[in-house]
């Protein structure tokens, strides 16, 4: 009978665990979204759109054009946790510019439109991204892009917590004066976060499990009785 006990009692923390954990699961569809912050300072020009995203900096040098920065949304279906989920198309452009007329760091708010399994839009975190205008003396010389990543607090999607994080690390290259690189691979994912109410339930399991086994424990050592001298 207290075999018995205790199988119910682990049985129970199984479906305690397994419901929480159904919870969390979420399948997400819908599109990328951004935009940069805008730059009050001269040569630098911010386009925010619905789909797209421009950033330019610097004044050009001779028949150059200004560093640049683009941004164009993707769509995404039936994303699981833990599934890349791809931002969209990046384009990079290393201008030759005048010294001193380029923004060194400019902010790209990344977020997702979200079609199901509700619609939603939400913002995931902030990048960064650093740009190294480098003096082109003697000769040019390749200038340097970088980004970091902070994210958000977890956001409630449904019935579930879930945090995003960003899945490139770091991202950092060098560019040759004029060079253009497109980059396809910078990914997202995310997941669940257990919230308290399953800690709780997880905890009111295990104190459970664990009362019912030392419950058969002691009633083992009085069946036994005291061994014979």
């Amino acid at each position: 009978m207290y075999f018995r006990k205790l199988s119910l009692s682990a049985s129970a923390l199984g479906l305690a665990l397994t419901f929480s954990g159904a919870q969390a699961q979420q399948f997400l569809s819908g599109w990328t979204t951004g935009h940069f912050e805008t730059k009050s300072r001269p040569h630098t020009t911010v386009n925010n759109g619905s789909n797209s995203a421009t950033f330019k900096t610097g004044k050009p040098f001779g028949g150059s054009t200004p560093s640049k920065i683009g941004f164009t949304a993707a769509t995404f279906n039936s994303v699981d946790s833990g599934q890349p989920i791809h931002l969209g198309l990046f384009e990079f452009t290393n201008g030759i510019i005048w010294g001193g007329t380029g923004a060194s760091t400019v902010k790209f708010h990344l977020g997702l439109a979200i079609t199901a399994p509700e619609m939603q839009v939400i913002e995931i975190g902030t990048i960064t991204f650093h740009l190294d205008h480098t003096r082109n003396f003697p000769g040019d010389v390749d200038d340097g892009f970088s980004a970091t990543f902070v994210p958000h607090a977890p956001v409630r999607i449904q019935n579930s917590l879930v945090q995003f994080s960003l899945d490139v690390t770091p991202l950092a290259f060098q560019l040759p004066e004029n060079g253009t690189l497109f980059k396809t691979d910078i990914t997202m994912s995310f997941a669940p976060v257990p919230e308290p109410s399953t800690y709780a339930a997880w905890i009111a399991a295990s104190s459970l499990v664990f009362a019912v086994y030392l419950r058969v424990r002691a009633q083992r050592k009085l069946f036994r009785g005291p061994m014979a001298a």
